[in-house]
C-alpha cells in the first residue's frame, strides 16, 4: 500500500512521519493527517499492488479548521 499526496500534478510519497500516521489491519489501510491545517487540504492518491493486479483510489481532503484529526480509512 503506498499513499501520495497530489501537489502541482506531481505524486509526492506520504510516509509515516510527525504529520502523517499510516496503519493497516489486515485488509483496511489507514491514513492519519495530525493537526491538519489548511496546507494540507487537497487530494491524495492510495495504490495498493499484488499478485492480482493493481487498483488505486484518489480522495480529496478539505480541512475547515486548525488542530483537527483527519482520518482516511479503505477497506480492500
Amino acid at each position: 500500500m503506498t499513499w501520495y499526496r497530489v501537489e502541482d500534478g506531481e505524486l509526492l510519497s506520504v510516509t509515516e512521519s510527525d504529520k502523517y500516521h499510516v496503519e493497516d489491519y489486515d485488509t483496511t489501510y489507514c491514513l492519519e493527517v495530525k493537526s491538519a491545517e489548511e496546507i494540507d487540504a487537497g487530494s491524495y492518491i492510495v495504490k495498493a499492488q499484488n499478485e492480482a493486479g493493481d487498483v488505486e483510489a484518489e480522495f480529496k481532503l478539505d480541512v475547515e479548521s486548525k488542530f483537527t484529526t483527519n482520518r482516511v480509512t479503505i477497506k480492500l
